[in-house]
């Protein structure tokens, strides 16, 4: 039964387009036998004409009130196609970008047209950071065509920020930032993001402790020292990474070197 109804649907669909020219042809009919029709009813006795005067005058306001909205949305209509031809440009242009792209992934000599690249190991990011690109692009492409939303984004960015080679790429396509350390006084800081972008957490304990404890492991990109002596190392497991201190209190960026690795820290007594 759900399939019959299916297929009745469908065949009934064809005749769906022919009511709007329909319409307009009644319109058209009216307005042309309108004439005839007049002259039939002033034919008629008992008619009051001056009456009938005033509610075609009436009509005439009503039709100036008709003909302002018609005139409305043809201009509502003229922004709508002009909206969608735009639309249609920026898509062609962001599918020629993501042609370009795909070449430069396919073939590595091309990476160079894009910027100089020193050894294989650039090249090898590179190419990593190009498709983080076509990704996040992507996902713009969905938000302003208005089928992700907020929830689902969320959900993909916590994933894709997980990852090292996502923040990594983040920290390079987004640019210098003017964010200065502010870690409190008393304590020392870690962040999520280089040259101190939040996400923060913080602490003052002494000895050796768990990133893990906090859930914080394999995410410091960048650290702060705020205590008047002393100092602070982060660990990959028994690897030291990198250390902050007094001697030394900022560290912007642990994202290279896999300096953001920290799974731990040590801060002696």
């Amino acid at each position: 039964m759900p399939r019959l109804r299916m297929v009745s649907y469908l065949a009934r669909r064809p005749g769906t387009p022919m009511i709007l020219p329909l319409a307009v042809l009644a319109m058209l009919a009216a307005v042309l036998f309108s004439p005839a029709v007049l002259l039939w009813i002033g034919r008629r006795p008992g008619y009051d004409w001056p009456l009938l005067g005033n509610v075609g005058q009436t009509y005439g306001a009503a039709s100036a009130i008709l003909a302002a909205l018609a005139l409305i949305g043809v201009v509502a209509s003229l922004a709508l196609q002009a909206r969608e031809a735009k639309a249609a440009r920026e898509q062609a242009l962001r599918a020629l970008h993501t042609d370009l792209l795909k070449m430069a992934i396919d073939d590595p000599a091309l990476l160079e047209c894009w910027g100089p690249i020193e050894d294989a190991v650039d090249v090898e990011w590179f190419r990593k950071h190009v498709y983080a690109n076509l990704i996040v692009s992507h996902w713009q492409l969905m938000w302003e065509v208005d089928v992700l939303t907020a929830q689902h984004l969320e959900v993909l960015a916590d994933q894709f920020f997980k990852g090292h080679v996502g923040r990594r790429f983040w920290a390079e396509a987004r640019g210098p930032t003017l964010v200065a350390a502010d870690c409190p006084s008393g304590w020392y800081c870690f962040y999520e993001w280089p040259n101190y972008g939040y996400p923060r957490g913080r602490l003052s304990d002494c000895g050796r402790q768990s990133l893990a404890t906090w859930q914080w492991q394999f995410r410091v990109e960048s650290a702060h020292y705020n205590l008047g002596s002393g100092s602070v190392s982060f660990y990959y497991y028994d690897t030291r990474l990198f250390d902050i201190g007094a001697a030394n209190r900022v560290r912007g960026d642990a994202s290279q070197a896999q300096d953001n690795d920290a799974v731990g820290l040590a801060a002696p007594t």
